[in-house]
């Protein structure tokens, strides 16, 4: 279970994404990042993610948190998901 979601800066418009569980265990789940000039923000996961979610890849979003939040959610669900079913189909 998550607690909080924090934001390590790598670099200029780059931040790495670390999620604290209840615990205080943080784990780093992936980063966001924004493009030299571009104006939206993208994720990389350090998880494996379903095919259907991988077109959420090539989106862009307004701000870092927004993307975040969508990595966070992956995450979660990443939890629930059964790779082996999946490649079988």
């Amino acid at each position: 279970m998550i607690t909080k979601t924090r934001y390590r800066t790598i670099g200029d418009e780059d931040y790495e994404v670390i999620i604290v569980d209840v615990q205080g265990e943080e784990n780093v789940i992936g980063r966001v990042f924004k493009k030299f000039g571009q104006t939206e923000w993208r994720f990389k996961p350090f998880f494996k993610i379903g095919e259907k979610q991988r077109v959420l890849l090539f989106k862009g979003f307004y701000s870092f948190v927004e993307a975040g939040r969508i990595l966070t959610k992956l995450w979660e669900k990443s939890f629930f998901f059964n790779f082996f079913d999946e490649e079988q189909m």
